[in-house]
């Protein structure tokens, strides 16, 4: 088909899970019957994003469609990846993502898990400016319709209940949603004129979501892919920061440099392992600064195993300071010599009444009195030194004792 070039032209993008007529819904865009093969409802029938153009009025019609969201044989991740595939079909950008629902679906936990899937692949903007929801099968509402002809489609899509993230989803979109109808002939082209007049209306409608909008948000992409398969990650990387911090326990007490560099290696080679896995997310930040601080305590370890070894030299000197403690003896000595001295001179002086040579003999008592005090002053500062020193030693071994205990 020759299309003209003048026309407008509108990008579309088909989004959904296998089997709520994405093919059917693309078919019809495009004004052809097999550019896109639909799928059952097991088995999802377009594996790589497929670009297909048409004719629709005065416009060009250009679609992708991708890959069915949550298919039983496809991983998550995988499609994500497949998002980003899809951008690269039309460089130009996108006008905006058709998110398929077949009308009357429940939410289920797959749909919710599209929800997310999608919002972590385009950014916040995906709902708020691009997003619109279509929803096929429009025939099983006009059945309905006839028993409650007062009950409009808008009034359906505002009355939906459901759970937080689909509804959010309806509130972001600001309820840009259509009612599409691939079966019925007579309905297609009213279908396919509302889906483009709500295209027009969008705010976004003077720039497209291009490869460089999308490039915007690949932290989060990021992020939302490792987040699927953190728990198969994680599982490997803690077995080996267990074996590694018994590895250190081993290298602390070896003392060998040795062993700490092959520690230290092993150590690198893990913290490296996971920057790779997380790829610049953090999401595995505590693991990774496990890692760090073990690389850390063993770059640390000859610098400590030297202050322990100069605590053992003050242990060992304080040690010595203690074996010997104060004693009282001297000062019991000294104070019972001052005072027999003392007791004495005051009974030769009261005795030179009568024989006046004692008076002699009590001068000399009191002078040896005034010795031994002088002896027991000094006896008396000599053990206060002492215990001061002995109070201090025991003291710094306990402190060096609660020290070394702390670096086991």
């Amino acid at each position: 088909m020759k299309m003209s070039r003048s026309k407008p032209t509108f990008n579309l993008m088909l989004l959904g899970k296998t089997g709520v007529g994405k093919s059917a819904t693309g078919n019809t865009l495009v004004n052809r019957k097999h550019a896109f093969k639909p799928s059952n409802q097991m088995l999802s029938c377009t594996k790589e994003p497929q670009l297909e153009c048409g004719e629709f009025g005065h416009y060009i019609i250009k679609v992708v469609d991708t890959p069915g969201l949550q298919d039983t044989n496809i991983d998550m991740d995988v499609t994500v990846g497949d998002v980003s595939n899809s951008m690269a079909l039309l460089p130009d950008g996108f006008d905006a993502f058709l998110l398929v629902m077949r009308y009357g679906e429940r939410c289920t936990k797959e749909v919710i898990e599209v929800i997310s899937a999608l919002r972590a692949s385009f950014g916040e903007v995906f709902a708020k400016e691009y997003c619109i929801i279509v929803m096929t099968h429009g025939e099983n509402f006009d059945m309905e319709d006839e028993e409650d002809q007062t009950k409009t489609f808008d009034d359906y899509c505002k009355d939906i209940e459901g759970p937080p993230e689909l509804l959010s989803l309806l509130v972001d979109c600001e309820y840009r949603t259509v009612l599409f109808y691939n079966k019925s002939k007579a309905r297609r082209e009213e279908s396919v004129n509302r889906l483009l007049e709500l295209v027009q209306t969008m705010k976004h409608r003077s720039h497209r979501y291009n490869s460089e909008v999308f490039a915007k948000f690949a932290s989060e992409r990021d992020t939302y892919v490792i987040s699927l398969k953190l728990p198969q990650l994680i599982a490997p990387i803690q077995e080996k920061l267990s074996f590694l911090k018994e590895y250190l326990e081993k290298a602390m007490e070896e003392s060998n440099a040795n062993t700490d560099l092959k520690v230290k290696e092993r150590a690198q080679e893990l913290l490296n392992t996971i920057e790779e896995e997380s790829k610049g997310t953090s999401l595995m930040d505590g693991l990774k600064n496990e890692v760090k601080q073990i690389i850390k305590t063993l770059e640390n370890l000859p610098s400590e195993r030297q202050q322990r070894q100069n605590m053992l030299k003050k242990l060992n000197s304080l040690v010595e300071t203690i074996k010997n403690p104060p004693s009282t003896t001297g000062i019991i000595a000294y104070g019972l010599l001052r005072r027999l001295y003392t007791a004495t001179g005051c009974l030769c002086m009261v005795g030179a009444f009568v024989a006046p040579p004692l008076a002699i003999a009590g001068v000399a008592s009191f002078v040896a009195a005034k010795k031994f005090d002088n002896d027991y002053s000094e006896a008396v500062t000599l053990y206060k030194e002492e215990e001061r020193d002995y109070a201090t030693a025991l003291s710094e071994i306990n402190k060096i004792k609660e020290m070394m205990g702390k670096r086991k």
